[in-house]
């Protein structure tokens, strides 16, 4: 099996993880390096992204580092066009907890673009149509499951009527 290895050039200025809306001028992004965004519903992940681009920074020396919550820019559109540019530029995206139609949707067709030119898109913890939109070397999440996730299948929660049961969490969250 031939791997495919990501090589940065070591000669780029260091890793630098930015909050998007602390400073007026982290919205320059430059062509000739390395992106990773980072996509969330809310600030909860800023200081870690931050810890783990100063940990890059000395390892990965070229790559650029954001992180985008959907609470910033549900609420403001400079945000949101900034997110729209850096997913342009990614190389690599990770979508964590993007489950609320109104924080997703803005993204949506974005992320369905940029796809198939991304070295990965991992998604994570959020709505079906985010999460299928995962793709990792042969694993494509909007394919239809095939081999021993086809026959794991069978054993899910089914409900009396044979229809498969709504998610703990799904029933949890649901308005009455």
């Amino acid at each position: 099996m031939m791997r495919k290895h990501i090589m940065l050039d070591r000669k780029k200025e260091p890793v630098k993880a930015i909050r998007n809306n602390t400073k007026a001028d982290n919205h320059v992004v430059s062509k000739d390096r390395e992106q990773l965004v980072v996509l969330t519903m809310d600030n909860h992940l800023t200081s870690v992204i931050t810890e783990i681009g100063n940990e890059l920074s000395t390892k990965c020396p070229g790559l650029s580092l954001r992180i985008f919550a959907a609470s910033d820019w549900a609420s403001d559109e400079n945000v949101l066009d900034e997110c729209k540019k850096s997913i342009k530029n990614a190389r690599l995206i990770f979508v964590s907890m993007l489950f609320m139609e109104e924080h997703f949707k803005p993204i949506l067709e974005d992320l369905k673009s940029k796809r198939d030119n991304l070295d990965a898109l991992v998604c994570i913890m959020s709505s079906p149509e985010v999460t299928r939109l995962t793709k990792m070397g042969r694993l494509d999440m909007s394919k239809p499951a095939s081999g021993v996730v086809s026959f794991l299948k069978r054993f899910r929660n089914k409900g009396k009527s044979g229809e498969e049961k709504k998610p703990a969490g799904e029933a949890q969250m649901r308005i009455c």
